[in-house]
C-alpha cells in the first residue's frame, strides 16, 4: 500500500490530486460510513479502498506503520532498532 498522509476523521478542505488518507474511526462529512478505509483523492472525488485483515500501511504523520486486525488499525510496534550502531 502506498503511505497515507494522515488519520483523520474528515476531509481536508482543500485537497491535491493523489492525497491519501486513513479515515479514523468516526468519519465524517464525504467520509461518512467509511470509518477505518484508506481513501485518496483522485482530483474531484475521494475514492475509497475498504480495509482487509492483515493490511499494513505507512502514517507520513507519525512515522508509523498500521495493521489491520480484528476491524481495527494497530500501531505496529518497532521490532527492530536502528542500525546506524554497525557502522562504527
Amino acid at each position: 500500500q502506498a503511505p497515507v498522509l494522515n488519520i483523520q476523521n474528515s476531509p481536508p478542505d482543500n485537497p491535491s490530486k493523489g492525497d491519501r488518507y486513513l479515515i479514523g474511526t468516526s468519519g465524517s462529512d464525504d467520509w461518512s460510513g467509511k470509518s477505518n478505509y484508506i481513501t485518496y483523492y483522485d482530483g474531484t472525488n475521494w475514492v475509497f479502498i475498504s480495509p482487509k485483515e492483515g493490511m499494513v500501511i505507512y502514517n507520513k504523520d507519525d512515522t508509523s506503520f498500521y495493521n489491520y486486525k480484528s476491524s481495527t488499525w494497530n500501531k505496529v510496534q518497532q521490532v527492530l532498532q536502528p542500525l546506524w550502531y554497525l557502522i562504527y
